[in-house]
């Protein structure tokens, strides 16, 4: 997870598998931040979630929006996209890992009161999404190239 309120940073995340990207930004104030979580809920195990609590969802995202807020951004002007979940050949809906990822982060945004407003999600191509703090602007990273998600 990093969070920044310098306006020249740009946030990269690594290559996203079932793993989900959750980018927010704060136009107005100029905070942006990115988190790369893996699992939907710290509830798996609680010895994990000690040790690093931004490998869940849950976990993960009330860090970086508590963090952005601590930088000066506002509960509700904060935007988010989000980007992964890919799921796996064959990986049947018992487990679907990415789904659950995906589904994981929009309930904790929601729940938040962050407005998601843009995703690329799903599907079978692994990515790796960048925000660019002053901008907003975020982009995503494929082996076919790289394309803008969402320009605020």
């Amino acid at each position: 997870m990093a969070v920044s309120n310098r306006r020249g940073r740009k946030i990269e995340t690594g290559l996203l598998g079932s793993g989900v990207a959750v980018a927010v930004h704060d136009a107005r104030a100029g905070v942006g931040g990115v988190l790369h979580f893996i699992l939907p809920s710290s509830m798996v195990t609680q010895s994990e979630e000690t040790e690093n609590p931004l490998l869940f969802c849950d976990t993960g995202v009330a860090r970086l929006l508590e963090e952005a807020k601590r930088l000066g951004a506002g509960a509700s002007r904060l935007e988010a996209t989000l980007a992964g979940g890919v799921e796996g050949p064959g990986e049947g809906s018992e487990f679907a890992v990415g789904r659950r990822n995906c589904l994981a982060a929009r309930q904790a945004l929601e729940s938040a009161g962050v407005r998601v407003v843009a995703e690329r999600v799903g599907g079978y191509t692994p990515s790796a999404l960048s925000l660019d703090v002053g901008s907003g602007r975020a982009s995503l990273t494929t082996s076919e190239g790289c394309q803008e998600l969402w320009s605020a």
